[in-house]
């Protein structure tokens, strides 16, 4: 029994054992020596507020609707006291996705509520969390996403339709300076000179980036990306060869890219949509002879790190 207890007393021990899901809740709730592992498993992985909302007293809040209709609103102003259960759950989440697809099971918070969350939370409330996506409606409170972004950040995706949530980008650059894998996709209508400046400043304020997915980049964003020494996956989601953001580099894009260059083969039907594989020489044999390539297919990507590489035209995704 001695030994037994010993081993129990071993973290990485305890969270093999509470990886079994279905015995999660039940240890959670019946062993002391297993609480805490247990519910860092289970609220590591988040897909919507409504579950830590849940968490507050039920004077707080009311659910308005069945099933994916259903709406969380606020019955009164927060209290100091509404917010210890909320945080004692939100320090363990590590991933939080939030999709409208997760409101078929957990349904929608009222925008009201988010903004009184937004105001009466402290700013770091999600200490641990290293993973965040959101892709906001416009009625969303967006001002609540700084709750999100802290210092352990290693993985952010945004889809933003609304020239005012855009003002979050620069936040997420000040707050998560250890960013390895950024995201970030708009509507095409969406897709400005405006926009791509937002985007490629923050891009430049991240040193240890392996994947990046974005419209665009302008030409500062370019050379700063060309000399990051982890990057592994570039996807540029939005570029059109007459826009004026890539008249503004002046010289084709890949020319900043000063390292040995990568031979790149044009993907069948799209002119716009490149691929790049480190260390794959395409034979001559192999190589497109798409009329429209342009004689594209030597377009370089910066050093051997870079092993892939993608860029889409309009439209695709």
């Amino acid at each position: 029994m001695a030994a037994c207890k010993r081993a129990l007393e071993i973290p990485e021990i305890v969270r093999i054992i509470c990886g079994e899901e279905v015995a999660l809740v039940r240890l959670a709730t019946t062993s002391k020596i297993f609480t805490e592992p247990a519910l860092d498993l289970i609220w590591s992985d988040q897909t919507s507020l409504v579950p830590l909302i849940k968490c507050t007293p039920e004077t707080l809040w009311e659910t308005r609707g069945q099933g994916a209709g259903s709406i969380i609103h606020l019955r009164r102003p927060i209290i100091s006291a509404d917010l210890p259960r909320l945080l004692f759950y939100s320090a363990r989440v590590r991933n939080l996705t939030l999709r409208d697809s997760s409101n078929y099971i957990f349904g929608t918070v009222h925008p009201d509520f988010l903004r009184a969350l937004d105001m009466s939370m402290p700013v770091q409330c999600f200490p641990k969390l290293s993973e965040f996506s959101w892709f906001p409606k416009k009625k969303d409170v967006f001002s609540i996403m700084r709750h999100f972004l802290g210092h352990r950040i290693r993985k952010i995706d945004l889809q933003l339709d609304d020239r005012a949530m855009l003002s979050i980008i620069p936040f997420a650059k000040g707050s998560c300076p250890l960013v390895s894998n950024f995201s970030f996709s708009a509507p095409a209508e969406r897709v400005s000179l405006a926009l791509v400046t937002t985007v490629s400043d923050a891009v430049c304020g991240w040193q240890n980036l392996t994947c990046l997915a974005v419209p665009d980049l302008d030409k500062i964003a370019f050379m700063h990306v060309a000399e990051l020494p982890l990057l592994t996956d570039l996807s540029l989601t939005f570029v059109e060869a007459t826009s004026r953001h890539l008249q503004s580099v002046g010289l084709p894009f890949w020319t900043y890219f000063p390292r040995p260059p990568i031979p790149v083969r044009l993907l069948q039907n799209s002119p716009l949509l490149y691929e790049c594989h480190s260390g794959r020489f395409l034979p001559p044999a192999h190589q497109s002879d798409n009329p429209h390539n342009g004689g594209l297919d030597n377009i370089g990507v910066a050093g051997a790190a870079h092993h892939h590489a993608r860029l889409f035209g309009p439209g695709r995704t």
